[in-house]
């Protein structure tokens, strides 16, 4: 794929066309402000690994702390910064003895130009999140959230959108070319697309996502995951179906400590995903059924077909426990299907509830012939303190199969519960 410098003559032209603007007064400036602290507490008796007789839960406070400020300067330009902290209580010394300030780090920093009233171009470290994030996500649930240092597009009109956000990493300023050594999921390129529309009962979108040079199961990823997505309503009945292809290759590199793929250093990749959710308005509550199917690998295959699903927010999806946080590596590449029962209390007052009954299994089988993997439920329920502070709980309980205990090496069924206390103003 052609590397997108294209959008370096846009963005040259925006700056030209804001510049050309008076300079703002420190009177004409206007400053907003966002806030949030949101501490969480749990108890961890299982939670993304099974855990052995021997072992015994784990209590522990984590905190995000955020700090954001937007300087508006113009109707065509603004830029907005958000400094975040992310530790668990006790981790670091007291401020007394420990200045360090480790986990400290600018979340969020950009700046908006706008040339035209629906046209938009954001340039700097940002969140990229479309759809319901199955795909590219904030990944919010994580105290420490996901960010890109990215260009992006963005028109909006009417019924009408379109994103496009191109992000290029190295490892510093260099004087020439050579392979980028990525940290964590950190990649070479990400180019995406994301195209929407609306209509009066439904909404549809498409999405592309290229990402080169990315770490993933000991080898180096150069791949493309297009796919759509659609609702529609009819009368207390809501559909949703999407789906999604995976193309591109593994590659091998000679510093990244790896065996080839079947002799060679290249294997192709083709995978894919569909997703469906039938859900039905009771009016005090809501009900609905979906089912995912994530295609898995087979050893004696020549193509590498699991899906891997790129930049998502999967708590939300797969489980609160989170044993299938990061697909493929979670599920080691077999894939994985999710029957699930879904119902919302939403007439509580101002509280809302809510139950998930998950069941999972393999799409290809271990190495025993075995698919099912067991059987989630998660409880949660949120209460709005005052205006900005929100309190929340949740619960969940995995009932294991053999395979699943091969999987995540345990014995013992699983339960993890979390508290969070949410003061968030935007």
């Amino acid at each position: 794929m052609r590397r997108p410098y294209d959008l370096l003559a846009v963005v040259a032209i925006a700056i030209a066309i804001t510049a050309g603007a008076a300079p703002a007064s420190a009177e004409d400036i206007r400053w907003e402000f966002t806030a949030q602290v949101r501490p969480r507490f749990e108890i961890r008796d299982g939670y993304q690994r099974l855990h052995t007789k021997n072992e015994g839960p784990v209590s522990f406070f984590s905190q995000r702390t955020r700090l954001g400020v937007r300087c508006i300067a113009s109707p065509q330009a603004s830029a907005f910064v958000q400094l975040q902290d992310v530790r668990t209580w006790g981790e670091e010394r007291g401020t007394s003895s420990d200045a360090a300030a480790d986990a400290f780090e600018a979340h969020q920093a950009y700046v908006d130009l706008r040339p035209l009233s629906c046209f938009m171009i954001r340039v700097g470290r940002q969140e990229l999140s479309y759809d319901e994030e199955r795909i590219l996500g904030n990944s919010d649930w994580l105290q420490q959230g996901r960010a890109h240092d990215a260009v992006c597009l963005q028109w909006d009109h009417d019924v009408w959108a379109a994103h496009s956000a191109w992000a290029h990493n190295e490892s510093g300023e260099l004087l020439s070319s050579r392979s980028y050594r990525p940290f964590g999921e950190n990649y070479k390129d990400l180019v995406t697309m994301w195209v929407a529309r609306q209509w009066t009962h439904g909404k549809g979108s498409l999405i592309f996502v290229y990402d080169r040079e990315r770490p993933l199961l000991l080898a180096y990823t150069n791949r493309c995951t297009f796919g759509s997505r659609i609702e529609r309503a009819i009368h207390a009945f809501e559909f949703r179906l999407e789906t999604y292809w995976q193309l591109g290759h593994l590659k091998t590199n000679s510093w990244y400590p790896t065996r080839s793929w079947n002799g060679t250093d290249t294997i192709w990749v083709s995978a894919f995903m569909v997703a469906s959710r039938v859900s039905y308005d009771l009016g005090a509550a809501t009900l609905a059924l979906w089912y995912d199917y994530l295609s898995g690998n087979h050893s004696s295959w020549g193509t590498y077909r699991a899906f891997s699903t790129p930049y998502p927010s999967n708590h939300g999806f797969y489980g609160w426990a989170d044993y299938f946080l990061n697909i493929p590596q979670d599920n080691k590449q077999r894939g994985l299907q999710d029957l699930a029962l879904k119902g919302k209390l939403k007439n509580l007052g101002p509280a809302s509830g809510e139950c998930h009954i998950h069941y999972f299994w393999y799409a290809q089988p271990d190495e025993r012939g075995d698919k099912a993997l067991g059987l989630e439920i998660d409880l949660g329920a949120s209460y709005p303190v005052t205006k900005g502070v929100t309190l929340q709980a949740g619960y969940a309980h995995v009932e294991p199969t053999d395979a699943l205990k091969r999987l995540k090496g345990g014995e013992t069924a699983a339960n993890w519960f979390y508290s969070t206390l949410d003061f968030n103003v935007k």
